[in-house]
């Protein structure tokens, strides 16, 4: 246990150190595309800029998930109704097999009286 909680430490800080230096370069980068932004104002221009990049982000996110449902309701759709044709080719061929289970007892039947009226004669 103690070795699997220092395999699961030591990924853990792995994976922090990626995430974090990955958001310490959009950050960079964000700084170095905007230095207006970085400028010795108050800190409520700064703060505005994070709160409109961060509804950018929120509707995006929103707008994907929107997409996301409408493919996931057509796919839903889609398969609908190619369920129901399955169905009906199921059902089709119970019926089918069924006739012929039908037609085969017939036969069968056919068979036996002839050979009672051949045993008779």
């Amino acid at each position: 246990e103690v070795k699997a909680a220092r395999e699961t430490m030591r990924q853990f800080k792995e994976e922090y150190g990626k995430r974090f230096s990955t958001l310490k370069a959009a950050l960079d980068k964000f700084r170095s595309e905007y230095p207006d932004q970085r400028g010795g104002g108050s800190n409520s221009n700064q703060g505005s800029s994070l709160v409109s990049k961060s509804n950018f982000v929120r509707n995006s996110t929103a707008l994907e998930f929107q997409k996301r449902d409408k493919m996931i309701q057509k796919l839903k759709a889609d398969l609908k109704k190619k369920d129901d044709a399955l169905r009906k080719y199921e059902n089709f061929y119970k019926e089918v097999k069924a006739r012929s289970e039908q037609k085969k007892k017939q036969k069968e039947e056919q068979l036996r009286k002839s050979k009672k009226i051949t045993l008779r004669i």
